[in-house]
């Protein structure tokens, strides 16, 4: 025959402290698992940065990503932009002076 120990309830006190261990064993793994995520992403943008300027041949290693290609349609869009809101403003000005 086995004999069943008897589980016998927790004080009120030793309750909240198994609790607030639980609770601080959690916070603790979160912490380690965040910092491990943030360590391992911060190795990889490291490694991208140094394989960009590694394929740095003879331009810079923004042309090799398209940034030139990039700011220069901006600027175009920007442009074409501005031209269409001055048109709107115009006929916009224009129909308050005819009504």
């Amino acid at each position: 025959m086995s004999r069943k120990k008897s589980v016998q309830p927790l004080s009120p006190q030793a309750e909240a402290k198994k609790e607030s261990e639980k609770h601080l064993a959690w916070i603790a793994g979160v912490f380690f698992f965040m910092l491990l995520i943030f360590s391992l992403w911060v190795i990889n943008f490291r490694d991208v940065v140094r394989s960009l300027q590694n394929k740095n041949t003879n331009s810079s290693s923004f042309d090799k990503i398209g940034i030139k290609n990039f700011t220069n349609n901006f600027k175009k869009s920007l442009s074409e932009v501005s031209v269409e809101m001055k048109n709107l403003q115009a006929t916009s000005s224009d129909n308050k002076i005819n009504n």
